[in-house]
């Protein structure tokens, strides 16, 4: 049996939302920010109050009302919390409440949540956003013929099985201390060859680790295969790929 998509998961809740009945006068949703889009229809079909419990990767409409994932401050809520009347987005006969993807976001995001094989840990599933990028400027996506016009990868995990056929101008940037993803993947890379190796420009910084564009502070984490990676900001890597990047864009987004 296949596993329901991102996509299919998004339809049968919003299948439900418009269907369930007025059997409850207060609504709590756990969940990311399509999770909770789907909730909010359900309220506001039966114009009862709505709490949005956040987690999932973004969470944007969540924080943006201060909310957060303790259930002692949502139960709380029930004594003390004030109703806030607040706007909601269309897209066709589609609500949602903080943000909606279309074509090549929407793309990217579907191959990461496809299934339910993304990463639970933050920081692997933002990485496999990026990563999944990466392979979508390959020719095989086609993506240069709907109008995709450039891409920048930063600290990418290269692999020459699945990343030579570059078909868009491409600016890879990586660190030569990243332990996460190994800049001497990316040489392997090249050292194999692009098959149009003049759409590729790859940079390497010398004394630069993962996340070398963050301005967080220096930190150690741990991820699901037991493995520890650094990620640190560089001062002289993060604002050169910072310009490197708006030249890049300038030079082919014009």
């Amino acid at each position: 049996m296949k596993r329901c998509s991102s996509s299919c998961r998004a339809v049968a809740k919003y299948a439900w939302a418009k269907s369930a009945g007025p059997d409850f006068s207060l609504i709590y949703c756990v969940g990311g920010d399509a999770t909770q889009s789907a909730a909010a229809l359900l309220a506001r079909r039966h114009r009862i109050p709505f709490v949005p419990i956040p987690n999932g990767f973004g969470n944007l409409f969540a924080s943006v009302f201060g909310h957060t994932s303790s259930p002692r401050r949502a139960a709380r809520l029930l004594g003390d919390g004030e109703i806030r009347m607040v706007d909601v987005g269309l897209a066709g006969d589609e609500m949602f409440l903080s943000h909606k993807s279309y074509g090549f976001i929407d793309q990217i995001q579907e191959r990461v949540e496809e299934g339910r094989r993304q990463p639970r840990d933050r920081t692997r599933r933002l990485l496999a956003y990026y990563w999944t990028a990466v392979r979508a400027v390959q020719k095989n996506y086609g993506l240069a013929a709907r109008g995709l016009k450039a891409a920048v990868a930063y600290y990418p995990s290269c692999a020459a099985q699945f990343d030579r056929d570059v078909a868009l101008p491409l600016l890879i940037m990586i660190g030569d201390k990243d332990d996460w993803t190994l800049a001497e993947n990316c040489r392997k890379l090249q050292a194999v060859g692009f098959t149009q190796p003049s759409l590729v420009d790859v940079v390497y910084y010398p004394n630069a680790y993962h996340g070398f564009d963050s301005r967080a502070a220096d930190r150690t984490i741990t991820v699901a295969d037991g493995k520890s990676h650094r990620l640190a900001y560089d001062p002289a890597a993060g604002p050169d790929a910072e310009a490197r990047t708006r030249a890049f864009f300038a030079k082919y987004l014009r």
